[in-house]
């Protein structure tokens, strides 16, 4: 299952955060996490850096919605970055099987 979303709400993270989003290039990995217990969303998926860890932003709701109750049924999905919308936005690249990018990646790190 392929997916497109925005990553959204960049302008709210700290400045560490918003650095790390402008200095990214399309094809960056990127690492999804659920957020259930978020009060305004409870289909949210956080964004983050897989490297430093640090949490960007979120999936658009729109998609989140439709993400959402198959991660929470065990789907593993992987993200990229797409084409950069805005200085703190980008299409995120969404799919249940990973690139071969990430499995060389994987089988480089004797995962």
């Amino acid at each position: 299952m392929k997916f497109e979303a925005v990553l959204r709400g960049v302008n709210f993270r700290p400045i560490e955060a918003k650095s790390l989003v402008m200095s990214m290039q399309e094809g960056h990995a990127l690492t999804l996490q659920r957020d259930g217990a978020n009060q305004y969303d409870p289909n949210a998926i956080m964004v983050l850096d897989p490297e430093t860890q640090i949490f960007i932003g979120f999936v658009a709701k729109e998609v989140a919605a439709e993400i959402a109750p198959l991660m929470d049924e065990g789907t593993e999905f992987y993200c990229r970055t797409g084409d950069r919308l805005s200085q703190n936005s980008f299409i995120l690249l969404i799919d249940d099987e990973p690139d071969e990018t990430e499995v060389d990646d994987e089988q480089s790190r004797g995962e």
